[in-house]
C-alpha cells in the first residue's frame, strides 16, 4: 500500500495556511467596511471571533510540524539501529 503521509502532510499546511489566510482578509474587511457587514452587528465580537480561527489553525499548524519533527526522529533512529 502506498505510503501517502507526505501528500497528506502537504495537503494540510495548505489547507491550514489557506484558511488563515481567508480569516485574515475577513478581519482587514471587517475592520475597513465593519458597517457594511448587515449580519454581523457587533463587530468586536466578530473579531476577536476571527482571530480565534486564526490562532486555532496556527495552533494545527504547529501540532503538524511537531508530529513530523517526531516522524523524524523515529526515523532517523530506526535507520541507525541505535534507541
Amino acid at each position: 500500500m502506498p505510503d501517502f503521509t507526505p501528500q497528506l502532510r502537504k495537503t494540510l499546511r495548505y489547507y491550514f495556511d489557506s484558511q488563515i489566510g481567508k480569516h485574515k482578509i475577513n478581519v482587514k474587511v471587517l475592520m475597513q467596511k465593519g458597517v457594511g457587514v448587515a449580519e454581523h452587528p457587533d463587530i468586536m465580537q466578530t473579531i476577536e471571533d476571527e482571530l480565534g480561527k486564526i490562532a486555532e489553525y496556527k495552533d494545527k499548524l504547529e501540532a503538524l510540524d511537531t508530529l513530523e519533527d517526531e516522524q523524524a526522529q523515529l526515523s532517523f533512529l530506526q535507520e541507525d539501529g541505535t534507541s
